[in-house]
């Protein structure tokens, strides 16, 4: 694989691909993930879980959809001694309690996007769009776009998923095997 550009993307690549071949979930969207929780790496919480992780907690500026608004607030989360940790700890999250259903499903069919939605739904973020959003800077990722000009989240508030270089109809599985991704 060759660099993308982009720190974030390049620092993660090694984990997402490992953590690929343990749960089918595709590399770009686990780095998506991250990068639409991290502002691309600028906070330390790489998949934005409220709460502890094995390096504690730390407080971080954050956002939540509350009555249709967009509300500002503060809120701990879980931080890591690495990023393994915190792959482990997001995988351990969401194939039990509120989203194992959506991981049922996604073990059963492998849809990316069905999974994305069904997390999203069971309260995994409280952007409505945020399942969108991610597919959309997943296959930003996959599809090999130039991302050294990202310095920060490339979905910018209200903005719906779908700009250019988004290919949300063009299926993830097809996006691995471009650019960065392909081996």
């Amino acid at each position: 694989q060759r660099p993308t550009g982009n720190a974030f993307v390049d620092s993660m690549l090694p984990y997402a691909k490992a953590w690929q071949q343990k749960t089918g979930i595709p590399a770009e969207v686990f780095i998506a993930m991250g990068a639409s929780e991290t502002n691309w790496g600028k906070a330390g919480s790489i998949f934005g879980i409220k709460g502890s992780g094995t390096a504690g907690s730390q407080t971080y500026d954050t956002w939540e959809m509350v009555n249709g608004q967009r509300v500002k607030q503060k809120a701990d989360f879980a931080v890591y001694s690495n990023p393994n940790d915190a792959f482990e700890h997001f995988v351990g999250l969401i194939s039990s309690g509120r989203y194992k259903g959506a991981w049922d499903a996604f073990q059963a069919d492998k849809d990316v996007a069905k999974f994305l939605a069904g997390i999203n739904a069971a309260g995994y973020a409280t952007n409505p769009t945020w399942h969108n959003d991610i597919i959309s800077i997943a296959n930003r990722i996959g599809g090999g776009e130039d991302l050294s000009a990202y310095g920060g989240d490339p979905i910018k508030p209200g903005q719906e998923p779908g700009g250019v270089g988004a290919r949300i109809d063009e299926p993830i599985a097809e996006a691995l095997q471009k650019a960065a991704f392909a081996e």
